[in-house]
């Protein structure tokens, strides 16, 4: 499992730190090639990890990438010959306006001061649907089957799949 949090907030966070963002890892200057750069160190990482035959899940929004369909066939063909698979986790906007706020974060600034949205738009790309208020358990095993991956117990994968 690779989240891009913990693979590349130490360093994003000295870089904001350098441009005056203050903790703000949404800042306008780490937008553009930071931004790029910051998610190719997950995508190497991912490749890197198929390569030696491990199966790989990436954390992290993929905003861009999901919004546009060429930027999402560019990474999927990084990742090739690897499976692909986009789980869109929907969480009502309200849910996820309260959790930002919980978790209190330089970065979660913006959204509390309600100069973004908190709902973002459905994916452009094929992905599954997850929900962010069921059992993360429950939601894991019925992705696993989903994406063929084998798992103990599965239950009926069918619910809330959407493409």
């Amino acid at each position: 499992m690779l989240d891009q949090d913990l693979a590349t907030n130490p360093l994003i966070a000295q870089l904001a730190a350098l441009v005056g963002a203050d903790g703000d890892l949404d800042h306008e200057q780490l937008r553009g090639s930071v931004r790029r750069a910051r998610y190719q160190c997950l995508l190497d990482v991912a490749v890197d990890n198929s390569r030696l035959g491990r199966n790989v899940v990436m954390i992290a929004p993929f905003t861009a990438e999901c919004a546009d369909a060429a930027e999402w066939a560019s990474m999927v063909r990084q990742l090739a010959p690897a499976d692909v698979h986009l789980v869109w986790v929907a969480v009502p906007p309200e849910l996820a306006l309260e959790r930002r706020r919980r978790r209190n974060l330089p970065r979660d600034r913006a959204l509390q001061q309600g100069s973004q949205s908190a709902a973002l738009d459905y994916p452009v790309v094929q992905h599954l649907l997850a929900s962010g208020t069921s059992d993360a358990g429950d939601e894991a095993t019925r992705l696993a089957v989903l994406t063929g991956q084998s798992v103990a117990g599965a239950s009926d994968p069918s619910i809330g799949s959407r493409s």
